[in-house]
């Protein structure tokens, strides 16, 4: 009888240990995307995909001649569907 009231008790104290840390991780605010983290983006895309003279924030080599210099040789093409 002595066992299974401190079983009990210790399923109670489990149970409200869970609760406890089940409840702080849900209360952790989720940030929302605002219009001005989207203004942000579109210009960080336009600089640096979308210019005549894009700022990659890639490089690479290619036959030994590095992006800079590969890509201004490229035909660009862009296309809104």
């Amino acid at each position: 009888m002595k066992y299974i009231i401190q079983f009990r008790k210790y399923k109670i104290i489990a149970f409200l240990i869970c609760g406890i840390i089940i409840g702080s991780c849900s209360r952790k605010q989720t940030k929302l995307v605002t219009s001005g983290d989207i203004k942000i983006k579109s210009k960080w895309v336009k600089e640096h995909f979308l210019s005549y003279n894009p700022q990659l924030p890639f490089s690479f080599l290619y036959d030994g001649k590095a992006s800079d210099e590969l890509l201004k040789t490229w035909q660009k093409k862009t296309e809104n569907k």
